[in-house]
């Protein structure tokens, strides 16, 4: 024994670069020992993600959980598995498959388990792997999908002008709007679907219905939901004259009166038929309570007028527009001079203080007050005149034409 230690040391004063190498050789025969040795390890809590290759119309639906969890065997080296933890992987599921909005189970193959992307470089992942589909717990997902999806108008393209003097006053389209599905970032921006080509208008008076199938709309990359391929999209275009008429019943005039203006007045009709002529586009926004003919009771003096209906101001009609006719074709107006009355006194009661001496009104307090008779009847007192003989002259018949007076 103790030859043999003199021998060793001998070799190692005179030889000991050789001993290096063979100690380097040993080294490497160790490591490449370790790195073929082979292990199995369970993860749990591997993350399971549903949204990478889902397409871009469908969503999960707000009750799916995005990140499931599943437990995971891998084999792999063991030197490289036993420093390795749950969060070191993920299954990324295929749903490319899924192709409508549904309720599915998903199942996760062996190669669905990637790394996380800061560990590819750092270690050799090709030689870790999941040998069977059983090896993931559980290995189905259930999936509910949901579209992304909006309500789009349909606005056919049009070009051209119709015949001169006349207008595009309308166009309709039949069904007016879609159901479209697509990216969730894109839908805000496509809630126009034109038509690929163009309707070109060349000078007609009027337009034949147009109609159009699903693919004669530039939908992109959008899908239409709950379309019948059968079904026909109907374009209907109203060419009418660029001017037009209208007539409004009920039309109420009313009496513009200054303010230091005392007189008292009537007129009659109230409301009248009126026929208004002007651009098309005008006319479309007038109804019967949005305008007014007037009566300007400080051009008139204190008698009675009868008026041209048609020539009465208007209050409330946009520009373009004007009364054409008028029905009844006269207005009478009666205006006389306010004047004071006496109203009589009623009897005091027992214990009441005395009423004053006298009342006086205007014209107007005339007409809405009252006095007891002593019957208990109450009657209202006379109207004021300007004539001894007849306080309310009855109302003139309209003048013969040329014989106008004119507001």
């Amino acid at each position: 024994m103790k030859d043999a230690l003199i021998r060793i040391k001998r070799l190692l004063e005179e030889d000991w670069l050789l001993v290096l190498v063979a100690l380097g050789v040993a080294v490497i025969l160790w490591w490449n020992a370790t790195q073929r040795q082979m292990a199995t390890k369970f993860f749990p809590n591997v993350e399971v993600n549903l949204e990478g290759s889902l397409k871009p119309s469908l969503s999960l639906a707000p009750t799916q959980p995005t990140r499931p969890k599943v437990t995971v065997r891998v084999q792999g080296p063991k030197v490289y598995l036993d420093g390795l933890a749950s969060d070191s992987f993920q299954i990324n599921a295929d749903l490319s498959d899924i192709k409508e909005a549904t309720k599915q189970t998903v199942f996760l193959q062996p190669e669905d388990l990637v790394p996380r992307s800061h560990l590819i470089r750092a270690l050799p992942f090709d030689q870790f792997k999941v040998k069977r589909p059983d090896d993931i717990i559980p290995s189905g997902i259930p999936v509910e999908t949901v579209w992304n999806q909006a309500v789009a108008k349909i606005r056919p393209r049009l070009s051209g002008a119709p015949y001169e003097g006349y207008i595009i006053s309308s166009t309709s389209v039949t069904p007016a709007t879609l159901t479209v599905a697509g990216d969730k970032n894109e839908l805000p921006l496509r809630k126009i679907i034109p038509t690929k080509t163009e309707i070109v208008l060349s000078g007609e008076k009027q337009m034949p219905d147009q109609f159009f199938s699903r693919d004669d709309l530039d939908l992109g990359d959008l899908e239409v939901l709950n379309w019948d391929p059968k079904q026909r999209i109907r374009l209907h275009i109203e060419i009418e004259p660029r001017f037009g008429e209208k007539k409004f019943r009920q039309v109420q005039i009313d009496v513009v009166v200054a303010p230091e203006d005392r007189r008292e007045f009537d007129f009659d009709p109230k409301t009248v038929e009126v026929h208004l002529q002007g651009a098309r586009a005008a006319l479309q926004s007038v109804t019967n309570l949005s305008f007014a003919l007037q009566i300007d009771l400080s051009r008139l003096e204190t008698k009675t007028h009868a008026l041209p209906t048609r020539l009465l101001q208007t209050d409330g009609l946009p520009s373009g527009v004007q009364v054409r006719e008028a029905t009844p074709a006269w207005v009478t107006v009666r205006i006389w001079e306010a004047s004071d009355v006496v109203f009589p006194q009623p009897p005091t009661p027992p214990g009441d203080a005395a009423a004053p001496a006298g009342m006086v009104a205007s014209g107007t307090a005339v007409a809405s007050s009252s006095a007891e008779d002593p019957s208990g009847a109450t009657a209202a007192p006379p109207l004021p005149s300007n004539s001894p003989e007849d306080a309310t002259p009855p109302l003139p018949a309209p003048p013969p034409p040329g014989e106008e007076t004119h507001p």
